[in-house]
């Protein structure tokens, strides 16, 4: 899935600043553009202090990032877990579909987030995979990774999905978009027999944090803050039992 823009690279390259309060604008550039973009957002995140400016840039990593992955091919086998090919939501009175595509990832280090010890996975019996269901104007979009995950030694297999990205353009917040996003993520944790759900919650501001933080715990998730990093995890009810 590419932008119908992008295409050759721009005689000025993009600044930062021109794209920090209007992600909007990103949709202008090449990949490639993008990716730089990206590059330079990190290595200024890693030199700032924390407080609301950091938090800025943290937001606008997660935009470029999903950006980016909603450009991806998707051409992997899926069979293996159990995702729609496409989910829908409603956005005002209009009732809209969500594409999904699904892809095998090799990285199992965001579960780290949940004190998961990746170092002890046994590759060879566990499987990572990224999933992208997004709306066709980019309105909005949640990227999903869902993990199959068996240690060193053990025989059992633990499932976690965790939410890598969710966003919805500022135009169309405020109608429960966010909310039925995470209600998709829920459908699919189900239906893959995850155990546990969790995101890294990356506000905007300090006010869209507290947003953030009570639509999710509205959602059923446990909202925990440990070195300034704000963790959401929600374990499901068949596992509870």
């Amino acid at each position: 899935m590419r932008f119908e823009s992008w295409g050759e690279r721009r005689e000025e390259e993009p600044k930062l600043e021109d794209y920090l309060d209007n992600s909007e604008k990103l949709k202008e550039l090449s990949q490639s553009e993008i990716e730089r973009l990206l590059d330079k957002a990190q290595s200024m995140l890693i030199e700032m202090e924390p407080g609301p400016m950091k938090n800025k840039y943290r937001r606008f990593i997660q935009i470029i990032k999903g950006i980016l992955l909603t450009s991806t091919s998707f051409g992997s086998d899926s069979s293996s877990i159990q995702v729609a090919d496409s989910y829908k939501i409603m956005i005002g009175d209009t009732r809209t579909s969500l594409e999904a595509k699904v892809g095998e990832s090799r990285s199992f280090s965001d579960l780290g987030n949940i004190e998961v010890q990746t170092l002890g996975i046994d590759r060879q019996k566990s499987a990572a995979f990224t999933i992208n269901i997004t709306e066709k104007t980019h309105q909005c979009w949640i990227n999903l990774r869902l993990f199959k995950v068996v240690q060193r030694g053990a025989s059992d297999e633990k499932r976690y999905l965790y939410i890598a990205d969710r966003y919805v353009v500022p135009t169309i917040r405020g109608g429960k978009v966010g909310e039925q996003l995470l209600k998709i993520a829920a459908d699919i944790a189900e239906a893959n027999d995850c155990e546990l759900i969790f995101a890294t919650l990356i506000p905007e501001d300090s006010e869209n944090k507290e947003k953030l933080e009570a639509g999710h715990k509205k959602a059923g998730y446990v909202v925990s803050e440990k070195d300034g990093k704000v963790t959401a995890t929600k374990t499901l009810k068949s596992k509870l039992d």
